[in-house]
């Protein structure tokens, strides 16, 4: 009975948190419409004849300018992964130099292995925001 109480209590502050965080969503929508207005009211007084326009240039560039230090993420990630795809292929032709035959193969073989099970362990931040949000 006592844990079904804390349960249901735990559980009502967890929605009034998130309902809070609704209003809080809501305020600052409401702040960023005023603004635009604002903005649209100034740049019509200063004789700007579409500024519809020139806001939706700026969010589009802000969007831009988002996505390229998104990009630029992402090349980091992939270029650390190069680098230790480099490092295990020069592993790989040193062993192969040293080892033939079968042993050279099984040992590449093995390293494969281990490296994909590796990508497997690893979760891509891009990968882990998609998955988060198709479970809401």
């Amino acid at each position: 009975m006592l844990y079904q109480i804390f349960k249901l209590t735990h559980k009502n502050q967890a929605l009034n948190e998130k309902m809070l965080a609704f209003q809080d969503l809501d305020v600052r929508e409401n702040a960023i419409n005023e603004a635009a207005e604002a903005l649209k009211a100034r740049m019509t007084a200063l004789g700007v004849r579409k500024p519809d326009e020139i806001m939706s240039k700026l969010v589009d560039a802000s969007k831009a300018t988002a996505e390229l230090d998104r990009l630029k993420v992402l090349m980091t990630q992939k270029d650390q992964e190069l680098t230790a795809l480099v490092a295990i292929e020069k592993a790989l032709i040193e062993v192969a130099g040293q080892k033939k035959g079968a042993d050279a193969k099984q040992l590449i073989l093995e390293t494969m292995m281990s490296f994909e099970q590796l990508k497997k362990l690893v979760v891509d931040p891009a990968d882990e925001e998609a998955y988060s949000l198709r479970m809401w």
